[in-house]
């Protein structure tokens, strides 16, 4: 799949693109994803219990009692009865080597106008085999990669319903996650030996719920989330012809320290009520804005990106329309995604400009704006009759933007427009008893890989620089960048024991 077709890349070309910034939680539209390219990421985050995850996780006119407690802590009236979760999960990226498992416990008590959950979470994430993906040729060099990292999640989250308004309830939680590896982050640096992540996401949340009498309901969320990681990438230092002469040389090797972060302030607002009165149709309607500050950009080879700071407004309005009949449900969300995004560099040194005139240290190289437009279409149907259930649901994800770029070395401006589409099959089988519940629920994504660029129609990962400039840009690949398209694959198990009368 090519995924530039509207730019030739060569030596000349200077392009700074903000790659990937991940700070979602599997299917929660409270903080939207920031990505400029389709790179396979796992579903790591995807900790959290969900009924609605196997309908492709249509959440605005239906809801989905198992997960809105841990999106919304003003939503634990949901469940009126103590309930404990189980839910082992594992994924998979085919043909790139990478997978993980997790083996989240969660559990959500209600009691008279209280309530709290708790969610815990251990997983391992297994690393690409680089040896593989990036250099088949070579038979003798062995990457320091470790294969096998860690991370932990955990939540805990308290509310109450209102003393004089019961159909009123607030509530607040924390989230925070310890990682030593993010999906994803692996494919965007050019041919590392090693690559140690190491980081935290703090997640913060109050949100009240009101549900009327007549069926309608509106719900309010503000958060905050701090995402930080720092990535140290290794590099050896060793020649062709030394490989071939030498096989237990000891090669000199460097390493080199990337930070990202990224602080997102957000408003998420919900609306449900029926169609007309007395009718089995409900629709809703989501409002999230979100403020994201970028204090500091990892310097992805991949593409040329940035090591200075950005800022983004990131919006999602979405309209849903659901049935409920008896055992079976349907529902429909249509859902439009408007960014912009602002990023920039700075020069660490004097640099000659292209008229002949110097840009002083500290000066600004570039400018990035960018303005995404993304549509989201998810559907899902349920058939639940007991002691069976069977669940399908499909999502259309439609991913562009428009990026113009300002050079203030090579005093030009340039325009670039991308799109890609990203489509989501999900599907689940459960077993229903008053005692439990069991559900299978799996995911395929389709339409996302590993980016890299073709030259001479040969295919390189990454973006091999010809040289690095002082004004901390790498030179633009001089072939077109492609996607080596791969199948995002998720399975888990969730067991459900309510506890208690």
């Amino acid at each position: 799949m090519k995924l530039f077709k509207s730019a030739k890349f060569n030596g000349n070309l200077l392009i700074a693109i903000v790659m990937v910034i991940l700070t979602t939680y599997g299917v929660q539209a409270q903080l939207i994803e920031i990505r400029s390219v389709p790179v396979a990421t796992g579903n790591q985050f995807s900790v959290f219990p969900s009924q609605n995850q196997s309908m492709a996780g249509v959440s605005i006119a239906i809801d989905d009692p198992w997960q809105s407690p841990f999106m919304n802590p003003a939503k634990g009236t949901e469940m009126d009865k103590t309930r404990l979760f189980f839910l082992p999960n594992r994924y998979s990226i085919s043909d790139l080597n990478e997978s993980g498992h997790s083996l989240p416990l969660a559990l959500h008590m209600p009691f008279v106008n209280w309530y709290g959950s708790l969610l815990l979470s251990t997983q391992e994430l297994n690393a690409p085999n680089n040896a593989s993906i990036n250099q088949p040729w070579n038979s003798y060099y062995t990457p320091a990669k470790t294969q096998s990292r860690k991370n932990s999640y955990a939540q805990i989250s308290l509310g109450r319903k209102l003393h004089n308004n019961p159909n009123t309830s607030l509530g607040i939680s924390v989230f925070y996650a310890d990682l030593q590896a993010l999906s994803g982050v692996d494919y965007l640096y050019n041919s590392p030996d090693a690559i140690q992540q190491n980081g935290q996401v703090w997640d913060f949340r109050i949100g009240t719920d009101h549900r009327f009498a007549d069926q309608k309901s509106v719900e309010l969320l503000v958060l905050y989330n701090r995402f930080k990681m720092k990535h140290t990438i290794t590099q050896y230092d060793w020649r062709y012809e030394d490989r071939i002469t030498t096989h237990d040389a000891i090669y000199p090797y460097s390493y080199r320290v990337e930070k990202d972060q990224t602080n997102t302030t957000g408003l998420h607002v919900k609306y449900q009520q029926p169609l007309k009165e007395n009718s089995p149709w409900m629709v809703g309607g989501v409002l999230t804005v979100n403020r994201k500050s970028h204090p500091k950009i990892p310097n992805y080879e991949l593409m040329n990106i940035p090591r200075d700071p950005g800022d983004s407004w990131a919006y999602n309005f979405g309209i849903g329309l659901a049935k409920e009949i008896k055992e079976a449900s349907l529902a429909l969300d249509l859902i439009y995604e408007p960014i912009w995004s602002f990023t920039w560099a700075d020069a660490l040194n004097d640099i000659e400009r292209s008229d002949g005139s110097i840009l002083p240290a500290g000066g600004v190289t570039v400018d990035n704006h960018f303005r995404f437009s993304n549509y989201v279409m998810r559907i899902g149907v349920s058939e639940k009759k007991p002691p069976l259930g069977i669940d399908f649901g499909f999502e259309l994800r439609q991913n562009q933007y428009d990026l113009t770029q300002e050079n203030y070395i090579e005093l030009s401006k340039r325009h670039l427009q991308e799109s890609w589409t990203e489509l989501t099959f999900t599907w689940g089988i459960s077993l229903l008893s008053d005692h439990f519940q069991v559900l299978y629920s799996g995911r395929a994504v389709f339409g996302t890989g590993l980016p890299g660029t073709t030259n001479g129609g040969a295919w390189r990962f990454g973006a091999e620089a010809a040289a690095m400039s002082s004004s901390n840009f790498i030179i633009a690949p001089d072939g077109n960048l492609n996607v080596r398209e791969s199948a995002v694959l998720f399975h888990r198990l969730t067991l459900s024991v309510p506890l208690g009368g």
